[in-house]
């Protein structure tokens, strides 16, 4: 049913887009020569061959202009040099902007200062029944308080006064950071990078806002929400061009952030191969789980501590009081309905979730390849359950391509092209996970 329901919302959005005329090539922008009818229809690209499914290229219509390496935006202060030992070195100074965070952390942390004074003075002689002081109880409460005004004053000063050092050797890439005189380094093995992408970091009033990031097998660097929307597409296209060596500027994408061109040059094709696909059940089960008691607490308070009672009204009151406490009284039982009503559901999206994560546990999916077919096999202890066969040459690319989040972590779509369709494998993998197994398959299937 859930999977019925999520290709229907991506049917509407596919038809939606092609009808004005949205669609884009997720690695070179160009726009098809023909728009199929269904959105599991693969599009291939006349000007760079790039075969994707039409999500994918209606998803990349939405992403950024196309960004020369060669023209860097005519303000910028981002310099790219070469230090003595050969290394690319890009220096980007700090931005002096916080985007407002600094001032509402500011803001934060007075009130709360505020509200924790009256309280813990007021509270300091005050004991319960069992003469456990109040106090105690308060300061655990507005600690919590101080620490979310506190965590965004540091992130707040970070944006606003941080510099970045990106350096990029034959060896690693190493993002340092100098924030008041203090350093943090984080490295990659330069042979690990799969990406480097501008991506959605966060949301702000309703507005995504990017950031870059260069993701390896094994971890990613991230940096760069406070770049100007001219920085971003072009220091990606420069080092895509560094690092990756790509002579093609990206299409970079708030939603996909994967374009990726097969490798049928590789020389490294196998007639027998069997890959395991990884699972993402580890991503989903906390969320399933949160939903769930958050579902049921909230269902409690709007059950047994929500009163919709509103004093009534004395018969010797005017009867614009009657009329109005008869409008709360409304409003009231209203709050106490919709509050309930949304818990329940909340409660109940956990407990399907937790049962679907029960009945796919120890489940397995592979791709397995002979000389003439691909196959796509789920199977439980040895015992296959689904399968899905593809002649050979009719299989034109593995990709994946961004989904969304769960729990900070990137989540990819991973799916397969063959016969002009693409043929989804599984929706929501962790995206370095994904990446990995695409190159995998891509290696010795292609």
């Amino acid at each position: 049913m859930f999977k019925k329901l999520l290709e229907s919302l991506e049917s509407v959005a596919y038809k939606a887009a092609a009808a004005k005329g949205m669609l884009a090539c997720p690695n070179c922008g160009a726009k098809p020569a023909t728009i199929p009818p269904q959105a599991d229809d693969a599009i291939t690209c006349g000007g760079c061959g790039t075969a994707a499914s039409a999500l994918e290229w209606t998803a990349a219509a939405s992403g950024r202009p196309l960004a020369d390496p060669d023209q860097p935006p005519a303000d910028t202060k981002i310099t790219r040099t070469l230090d003595a030992a050969g290394a690319s070195v890009w220096s980007i100074p700090a931005s002096g902007k916080s985007g407002g965070l600094m001032f509402f952390g500011i803001f934060w942390c007075s009130i709360t200062a505020i509200l924790s004074s009256v309280f813990l003075f007021g509270g300091s002689k005050i004991k319960s029944e069992d003469g456990f002081p109040v106090v105690w109880l308060l300061v655990a409460f507005f600690g919590l308080f101080w620490a979310i005004g506190l965590g965004m004053l540091y992130a707040a000063c970070r944006s606003k006064y941080a510099k970045h050092r990106l350096s990029a050797d034959a060896s690693h890439i190493t993002l340092r950071r100098e924030l008041f005189g203090r350093f943090k380094s984080t490295a990659l093995p330069a042979d690990s990078i799969t990406s480097i992408d501008e991506v959605v970091f966060y949301q702000k009033n309703y507005q995504p806002v990017r950031g870059i990031e260069i993701r390896g097998r094994v971890g990613k660097l991230r940096f760069g929400s406070q770049l100007t929307e001219e920085e971003k597409p072009w220091l990606v296209a420069d080092m895509r061009r560094v690092i990756l060596h790509s002579s093609t500027p990206p299409v970079v994408s708030a939603i996909i952030a994967d374009s990726q061109v097969p490798a049928h040059s590789t020389g490294m094709r196998q007639d027998f191969f069997s890959i395991v696909l990884p699972r993402a059940a580890s991503n989903l089960m906390p969320l399933a789980i949160m939903a769930l008691l958050m579902g049921i607490g909230f269902a409690c308070i709007g059950i047994f501590f929500l009163d919709d009672k509103i004093a009534p009204a004395a018969k010797s009151d005017p009867t614009a009081m009657r009329v109005i406490e008869s409008i709360f009284t409304f409003m009231g039982q209203g709050f106490r309905v919709i509050w309930t009503l949304m818990s329940v559901v909340m409660a109940a999206a956990g407990l399907a979730l937790l049962v679907r994560l029960k009945r796919t546990a120890g489940q397995e999916t592979r791709i397995e390849g002979t000389g003439s077919e691909i196959a796509i096999r789920t199977s439980r202890h040895g015992r296959v359950l689904t399968e899905r066969m593809f002649p050979r040459p009719s299989v034109a690319d593995i990709r994946c391509s961004l989904t969304g989040s769960s729990n900070g972590k990137t989540m990819k779509r991973v799916e397969l092209i063959a016969a002009g369709k693409s043929v989804p494998i599984s929706r929501w993998v962790e995206a370095g996970k994904a990446d990995v197994f695409v190159e995998e398959v891509r290696r010795v299937m292609l």
